[in-house]
């Protein structure tokens, strides 16, 4: 958690407490602004009095919140209904900006906060080498022997046709 002023300077670093505006009366023409930073934040108001405005154009306690990746959205409160306890959830900031005029002024407020730590981010892999690719090789198709040539099958002579006998006389 970082609580800073306007100027940024951090003036606490508790992830909890209570924040006011530390007057009985809140000054007259004042700018404050607080950020609390966390990894969710709920805000819970206990006081609540500020100079009543359509618009809220006078005086007025304005909670902006951001989450990393987001724009951010704000919201003005003043009269004297408590705003709404609120969860922020995520890795967040929270800025509570303070604004009186020079006209009237009240009580002003007082809330009890609350953040988590930031959770810290993964340790971001350290990429191993890999083995060397050996380097592409052609395919060379085994070699055959040529075939060997079996011996010849021997062919059997063709027998002379039978010589005719001569008749024998009777």
């Amino acid at each position: 958690l970082t609580m800073r002023d306007a100027n940024g300077a951090t003036f606490s670093d508790a992830p909890f407490g209570v924040l006011s505006d530390g007057y009985d009366v809140y000054p007259k023409n004042t700018d404050l602004e607080v950020t609390l930073e966390g990894a969710g934040c709920r805000l819970q108001f206990t006081s609540f009095d500020f100079e009543e405005s359509e618009g809220c154009d006078y005086d007025y306690l304005m909670i902006t919140s951001a989450r990393v990746g987001t724009s951010p959205m704000s919201k003005k409160y003043c009269g004297a209904a408590l705003p709404p306890t609120t969860t922020f959830a995520g890795m967040t900031s929270v800025t509570l900006s303070f604004h009186s005029d020079e006209g009237v002024h009240k009580s002003g407020f007082e809330l009890s906060f609350e953040c988590a730590a930031p959770t810290p981010a993964p340790p971001t892999p350290v990429p191993t080498p890999s083995p060397p690719t050996p380097a592409p090789t052609t395919a060379v198709p085994p070699t055959r022997a040529p075939p060997t040539p079996s011996p010849p099958t021997p062919i059997p002579p063709t027998p002379a046709p039978p010589t005719p006998t001569p008749p024998t006389p009777l």
